[in-house]
Order: C-alpha cells, then sequence, then structure tokens
C-alpha cells in the first residue's frame, strides 16, 4: 500500500498526518535497525539523517533525501523534527541531552513503525522466553492461515516488514513483535490488540539505576495495549498488576485462565488436555510457561484450541536456546548462548537432573552468581571465560571446582577435556557476549564449530 496516501488519515494513533511529510527526522545509530527506519522514513517522503558513532562502512542505497554521518554524533542531528534513537544507546549521551534541552520529540524504531501500522500487532515483552514465545506464537498464526510477521528485538527491524507489507491487500496480516526494556523505553503513542508480560527478574542493570526502574519500564507496555495478558506466578508481575481493578487486564494460568499448566502438560479450562511437554521439541519446564502465554494470545486471537495443540507440536526451539547439539564420547552438548542474564541460566540448570558442566561469562550485567550454590547436585564443573569470568569462577568457588580460561574457545576445550561419560556441557553464560562476540548468535556457532572441530564432525 502507499503509506503517503495512508498517513494523512490514520487518526487513531493521534499523528498529525499530512504535516509530517514535510518533515524530517535524524537517527541515531546504524544497526540493523537504524538502517531499516531510515530506508522506510525514505519511502515515506522524510529527509533523513543518519548518524553512526562508529566509522563503520553503512549499507544504504543512496538517496537524495538521504545524508549520513560516521564517527560522530553531530549538532547536525538536531536540525530535524524528531530524533528516533536505536534501543542500544542509552539516553544519558551528550546529544540526546541537548535534543532534550532543545524540546526534540525522541522516540525509537517501533514507536515511528506503528504510527503508519494499520495491521494488527501483537506485543510481548519479558526478561526471559521473549523470542521463544514469540515465535511459538508466530508459528501458530501461520500454521492457521494468517500472515504473521515476526520482528522487532527477535531480530528482525519492525519497519522492515513494514517495507514488506507495503502494497499487500490481506485482511489476514498480523505483527508479532518482541519488545525489549530498551525498545520499550520511548514509546508514546504505540498501540497493540495485545501484549503479553512473560516475566520480569533482575537484567540490565548496566543500564537502569535499580531494578525498580528496570520493572517500571517494563510495566509500561500496559499504556499501550488494549489487552495485556500477564504472569501472576511472576512475583514482580502480582506485585504490580491487579488484574481485578482493570478488565483488559488477564492472567495466564490461572483457574480463571483459559489454560493453565497442570504437572508438565497445559490443559483447557475443562481439565482437558491440550498438549505435554513430551509432545513438543523443548525442553525445560519453563517452555511450558512459554507455550502456555502464546496459546493464550493465539486463543484469544481466534484460533481454535485444536489447531493450536496441532501447531505447537510441530514447532522447533530456536537456536542457542538450550539447544542441542549431539552426542559424543557418551558426553551431551548443549548451546544456551541466548542466556545472557543468571535467570536465564538457571531455567537451563533446571532442565537437567545431573552431571551438568556449566560454561559461563563474558560481560557480567549486575548479577550475583553465587546464587547457583543450590544447584550444587546437578553441577559437577564450572569454568568460566572473559571480562567477567575471573570474578564469577571466584565468587563460585566455595561451592564448586571452578576454573576460568580468559579466552572463550581456550575454556571450551578444557571444559570438554575434563568432562567423562554421561556429562552434560552446558553453555549458558549468564552474561552478554561483547567483549568476545559480536552477539549471543556468534558465540554460539562458535561454540558449536569448536565442538565440532574436536570431535571431527
Amino acid at each position: 500500500m502507499d503509506f503517503r496516501n495512508f498517513i494523512c488519515f490514520n487518526s487513531t494513533n493521534h499523528i498529525e498526518g499530512a504535516i509530517m511529510l514535510s518533515r524530517s527526522i535524524s537517527i541515531i545509530g546504524a544497526g540493523i535497525s537504524g538502517i531499516s527506519c531510515a530506508e522506510f522514513a525514505l519511502k515515506l517522503g522524510y529527509k533523513v539523517f543518519l548518524s553512526e558513532i562508529s566509522n563503520k562502512d553503512i549499507k544504504i542505497k543512496n538517496n537524495k533525501n538521504l545524508k549520513i554521518e560516521t564517527g560522530q554524533h553531530s549538532d547536525e542531528i538536531l536540525n530535524s523534527n524528531y530524533i528516533i534513537l536505536s534501543p542500544g544507546i542509552p539516553q544519558n549521551i551528550e546529544i540526546i541531552e541537548k535534543a532534550k534541552r532543545k524540546k526534540i520529540p525522541i522516540i525509537n524504531e517501533i514507536e515511528f513503525g506503528s504510527w503508519f501500522c494499520e495491521h494488527d500487532i501483537l506485543a510481548i515483552t519479558g526478561s526471559n522466553g521473549k523470542s521463544t514465545t514469540c515465535m511459538m506464537l508466530h508459528e501458530i498464526l501461520v500454521n492457521n492461515g494468517y500472515q504473521s510477521y515476526l520482528g522487532g528485538n527477535f531480530g528482525i527491524p519492525f519497519t522492515k516488514n513494514l517495507i514488506r507489507t507495503m502494497n499487500n491487500k490481506s485482511d489476514r496480516i498480523v505483527h508479532v513483535l518482541e519488545l525489549s526494556s530498551f525498545q520499550i523505553e520511548l514509546l508514546s503513542n504505540f498501540k497493540s490488540d495485545m501484549s503479553c508480560i512473560l516475566n520480569i527478574s533482575q537484567d540490565h542493570l548496566d543500564r537502569y539505576i535499580n531494578m525498580e526502574s528496570y520493572v517500571e519500564t517494563k510495566l509500561k507496555i500496559l499504556k499501550f495495549s488494549k489487552k495485556t495478558f500477564y504472569n501472576n506466578k511472576d512475583i514482580n508481575l502480582k506485585k504490580k498488576i491487579n488484574s481485578d481493578h482493570n478488565p483488559n487486564y488477564y492472567k495466564i494460568d490461572s483457574n480463571t485462565s483459559s489454560f493453565r499448566i497442570n504437572n508438565r502438560s497445559i490443559v483447557t479450562k475443562s481439565g482437558e488436555i491440550l498438549f505435554n511437554l513430551e509432545e513438543t521439541n523443548f525442553v525445560g519446564d519453563h517452555n511450558l510457561q512459554n507455550a502456555i502465554s502464546a496459546c493464550t494470545l493465539a486463543f484469544h486471537y481466534g484460533v481454535d484450541k485444536n489447531s493450536i495443540s496441532q501447531s505447537i507440536k510441530k514447532i522447533k526451539p530456536l537456536n542457542h536456546r538450550i539447544e542441542y547439539i549431539g552426542q559424543y564420547s557418551n558426553v551431551k552438548y548443549y548451546n544456551d548462548s541466548k542466556s545472557t542474564n543468571l535467570n536465564s541460566t538457571i531455567k537451563a540448570i533446571k532442565s537437567f537432573e545431573k552431571n551438568v558442566i556449566l560454561i559461563l561469562g563474558g560481560q557480567n550485567k549486575g548479577f550475583d552468581f553465587s546464587e547457583l550454590k543450590s544447584f550444587s547436585k546437578k553441577i559437577k564443573l564450572i569454568f568460566c571465560y572473559g571480562d567477567s569470568g575471573l570474578d564469577i569462577s571466584e565468587s563460585l568457588h566455595p561451592y564448586f571446582k571452578t576454573y576460568f580460561k580468559s579466552n572463550f574457545r581456550k575454556c571450551i576445550i578444557e571444559a570438554v577435556r575434563m568432562s567423562s561419560e554421561n556429562d552434560n556441557i552446558l553453555l549458558s553464560p549468564g552474561c552478554s557476549s561483547y567483549d568476545q562476540f559480536d552477539n549471543f548468535e556468534k558465540r554460539g556457532d562458535s561454540f558449536k564449530k569448536i565442538i565440532s572441530e574436536i570431535h571431527y564432525v
């Protein structure tokens, strides 16, 4: 569809419509969301100034309305009507402080894209399980005839999917958005038809002043959704959300819910078994919580129970989420590189009975890893690597046999060397990957490559 015509009458978002066409925007950060946002804005007729602090080569088509700077965030950014800030960049940088003083509106790619989205949006946030839950919901919808577009923090920019849906007249289009706290921070007019908050546990304290600030940022999604489903068994959500006082808030996995968890199964309100965990391709009880959230949203969006049940049994797990790599010399290998916080690592450990050789490390985001001491019966050895590896190793040494190797590859090789029959080598770092890798995907791929090289597979 021609979005330039559409924005003139999309009054539901209270945007100034046609006046915006004469305006200019600055985009700070030329990562995948920044570049996609620039491409989308150019299609809408905006003048775009794209600013990147590094000197990297920016791959984007030339356009008369596009200007690019690298190596700095100059004051030219301030010559715009809106500033779009990439999610990985904090709001306390100097140029943003200047923009605030000049009262230039600061938004993000999700907010900007939502102004021009005429299709339903289903948004999912939480500290852990977002990607898996979004993928489950997306697959259920696709299997039932919807043109579902999965994006946001999942790795596909929302605006890229909006470009893909231009000129598409289908009435079966729906956007499934994974939203991080960074992406929620700058929302103002965003609207989703349904949202879901999976859980909230300590994370990103390298960005937020305290846990309360992080929680409040996550909970902002409540203001932007027609209906919100939340995990009432999560201690932080239970404290903060009261569905009895708001008819638009709905508990997940309660006696009044459409579905609930019973042992290792998800059952309907009447007690009928929808599926049990063993019928799926997923490992770990935490995936029951992910699944019930996806099933609940799908059901309330109009997908029938039988279709949900059939779909969930076919879905395969995402890479880097307790991903089973294989068994070599009677040792099993699991890649959980997506674990970038302690709570995620704890959930991974709970998926095993015993003989876990755990690999931790990277850049700690403020976690106390001594909390792992309660898993002494499951964990056999711990190997630590990276910037925070030595500190983590020392904090755990009173409770476990721990080893530190700064280099990731050397750490993995040492863990394999010291393993024995029936062990489970689990990469679940509990830290960000940025000390030695560009992202958690590259860390996980490196782990798999090292294992295959060791075992000549």
